[in-house]
């Protein structure tokens, strides 16, 4: 899952920060739950209200404070990682070597907390420095009591959530630059001579051919449309003179060019 949303993120081109932490079992969560009430109660006078509040509660979910006096504070709060049992602290480092072996950086953050009691073991969560303080754009772990909370039998699970709206403030879409010719006859006398320029004209250049003769208005909307660079035009006044006209999309210039000239047209006009 954690392998997923790095490709994911990288196809978008969104930079990001890995954080980890293990949420531990029914074996080691309960002792260390009470080594932090311990730690916290001899300084609940320091402490924020909310802090307080979630002691009683949901005792974990104080690491989680933005009170910054609350945070020096837990800088000394014993840590979970610290405290899990053999079989949570292996498998901790399993997924470690196993990040590590397919090149995704990551870092341990003790203060990374579920509110929820049904996660358990590995908590993960995908963060951007570019978008302030709301920087979680992905997040997950395991739900390996979830089941059972919702009266299922014991089933292993996990999954995560993205942030689509953080993304869409992350995400850089494409220019997409105009490129090749859109060559097209004002009319079936020209046709012959349109088909026989572009037919040369695809030997070095991208070339897309209109087969049916329009008036220029129509040729430029057809040009636009395929998302070329250059519309290409003959009419009698052209086929009379050897010439084509030409109009460059993306800068809107446009010129009459004799054939030797629109044969040797690269970038500019």
């Amino acid at each position: 899952m954690i392998m997923m949303v790095s490709d994911i993120l990288k196809e978008l081109g969104i930079g990001y920060r890995l954080k980890l932490n293990s949420l531990g079992c029914n074996e080691c969560m309960p002792p260390y739950r009470q080594k932090l009430i311990d730690f916290v109660t001899v300084h609940k006078e320091h402490i924020c209200e909310d802090c307080t509040r979630r002691v009683g509660t949901n005792p974990i979910r104080v690491l989680d404070c933005k009170e910054q006096k609350c945070q020096s504070i837990y800088a000394n709060a014993p840590k979970l990682i610290n405290n899990l049992c053999t079989e949570c602290d292996s498998e901790f480092a399993k997924l470690q070597t196993l990040l590590t072996q397919s090149g995704i950086a990551y870092e341990i953050d003790t203060h990374l907390v579920r509110g929820l009691d049904y996660y358990s073991k590995t908590a993960f969560e995908f963060v951007s420095d570019d978008i302030g303080s709301q920087s979680a754009i992905a997040g997950g772990g395991r739900y390996d009591r979830l089941v059972e909370f919702l009266d299922g039998r014991p089933t292993p699970a996990v999954g995560f959530a993205m942030g689509i709206e953080r993304l869409m403030e992350l995400i850089i879409m494409p220019q997409n630059s105009r490129d090749g010719y859109y060559m097209g006859a004002m009319d079936e006398s020209t046709l012959d001579l349109v088909v026989k320029m572009a037919h040369q004209k695809r030997s070095s250049d991208k070339v897309v051919l209109d087969y049916k003769p329009k008036n220029l208005k129509n040729h430029l909307k057809a040009a636009d449309k395929v998302n070329a660079r250059f519309c290409c035009v003959i009419g009698e006044d052209e086929l009379q003179n050897g010439t084509i006209w030409v109009k460059d999309l993306e800068d809107k210039t446009e010129k009459t060019l004799s054939h030797e000239e629109f044969y040797a047209l690269k970038e500019t006009l």
